[in-house]
C-alpha cells in the first residue's frame, strides 16, 4: 500500500513539473561577438544562410537589421537581428501560437529555435 501511494505521489510530482516546464523565459541573445576580422557583409551572409537551413524566412528591414521569420505548423516566431561590426543580437519581436505570455515567458520550442539559429550563425563565422 505504501509503494502505491509513493509511486502516486511521485507520478503526480513528475506531471506538475512537466506542466509548469511548458513555457520558459523568452531568450534574447544581445550582443554576440563576432571574430574581428569577419566584415559587416561577412555577418549578414551568415546571419541569412544559418537562418535558411533552419527554415528561417529573412528580410533586411534597413542596414544592420534583419528581420527572421519561422513558421513550424501552426507556431509562428518572428525575431529582430541587429549586426555590425562588432556583432550580432537576436531579440523576440512577435510570434503567435506560442503561448508568449506578458511576464516573459514563451513556449520552451522557441528558445532552442533561437539557441540553434545562433549556434549556425557562429558556425558560420567560425569558418569565414
Amino acid at each position: 500500500m505504501c509503494n502505491k501511494i509513493t509511486f502516486a505521489i511521485a507520478l503526480i510530482s513528475c506531471i506538475f513539473l512537466t506542466a509548469c516546464a511548458a513555457n520558459r523565459q523568452i531568450l534574447n541573445l544581445p550582443n554576440q561577438t563576432t571574430p574581428y576580422h569577419v566584415s559587416e557583409s561577412q555577418i549578414k551572409t551568415c546571419i541569412e544562410s544559418a537562418a535558411a537551413s533552419r527554415a528561417w524566412q529573412t528580410r533586411e528591414i534597413k542596414a544592420g537589421l534583419i528581420r527572421a521569420s519561422i513558421n513550424s505548423r501552426s507556431h509562428y516566431a518572428e525575431v529582430s537581428i541587429p549586426y555590425s561590426k562588432k556583432g550580432y543580437s537576436i531579440m523576440y519581436y512577435n510570434s503567435r501560437n506560442l503561448q508568449a505570455k506578458s511576464d516573459g515567458t514563451i513556449h520552451r520550442n522557441y528558445n532552442k529555435w533561437i539557441a540553434l539559429l545562433s549556434a549556425g550563425i557562429q558556425k558560420c563565422l567560425a569558418s569565414q
